[in-house]
């Protein structure tokens, strides 16, 4: 892992380590080293930052079962650690066991990148969207979406490392595509693509804070926040950049 204090984009995840999703450590493991040998092979100065949130006392913590096999010098990774009483101020918080977007606000405060990128613990990007980022030609007064893909979990079985053979399983795992869905003018509101929006928008800091993240409301449903944000940023004068069809974001699917 490296020591750059300077990096050029922060992935920001959520996670605890319990099996709210099936086989969650497991699956995450290998999310996390697939895109830890992307900003490798790509040579991009980054850091992952995970938000446990809501963590039980009685189980260990999700920094002894992160297991990085990956070396390299290109990426940083912290763990912060926020208690189940921070959770709970939030109504109906026994019902959903994590408050996704306090949880990125955490990671967002403490971010260090000039970008920004939250992170679902399932998701993988293609390989273009990780030349994007490593062209180091964002725009800071932009924020870039593409389109999310849920795939069956089959993707995963007997990976070999090379990365072709599973974007190839990916593609032959399609169950969902959640594709732009344009707003009449009608409905006077912007058409921005947040169908699948929060497993890829892609900001500078500098706007992420100007917004102030996430809106958390009172709740820990957090209904529809990923949308919200992108209706900030068009209020707030931000551009929205669509990126081609090869950059994919790719999740499993799980049935939630």
């Amino acid at each position: 892992m490296s020591d750059n204090n300077t990096p050029y984009i922060s992935f920001i995840g959520f996670a605890r380590n319990d099996d709210y999703v099936p086989n969650r450590a497991e699956r995450h493991n290998f999310s996390l080293n697939f895109l830890i040998q992307q900003l490798k092979d790509f040579q991009i100065p980054s850091e992952i930052i995970l938000v446990e949130w809501n963590y039980s006392d009685d189980l260990p913590p999700l920094a002894e079962t992160i297991k990085i096999t990956v070396e390299t010098s290109w990426t940083t990774l912290r763990i912060i650690r926020v208690p189940a009483k921070h959770h709970q101020r939030y109504k109906h918080w026994q019902l959903k066991p994590f408050h996704v977007g306090a949880a990125i606000n955490v990671g967002v405060r403490r971010a260090k990148g000039q970008f920004v990128l939250p992170l679902a613990s399932d998701v993988f990007f293609t390989d273009a969207c990780l030349k994007k980022i490593a062209s180091r030609d964002l725009d800071l007064n932009s924020f870039y979406r593409c389109d999310r893909y849920d795939i069956d979990a089959n993707a995963l079985e007997n990976f070999t490392g090379n990365r072709d053979d599973f974007f190839s399983r990916c593609v032959a795992n399609i169950k969902v595509h959640h594709t732009y869905i344009h707003q009449e003018s009608s409905f006077q509101i912007a058409d921005l693509h947040t169908n699948g929006s929060g497993d890829f928008y892609l900001l500078s800091h500098q706007l992420l804070s100007q917004i102030r993240g996430s809106k958390e409301g009172d709740d820990a449903g957090a209904f529809d926040i990923d949308s919200l944000i992108l209706h900030a940023l068009n209020g707030l004068g931000a551009k929205q950049v669509l990126l081609p069809d090869d950059c994919r974001v790719y999740k499993l699917f799980h049935g939630k």
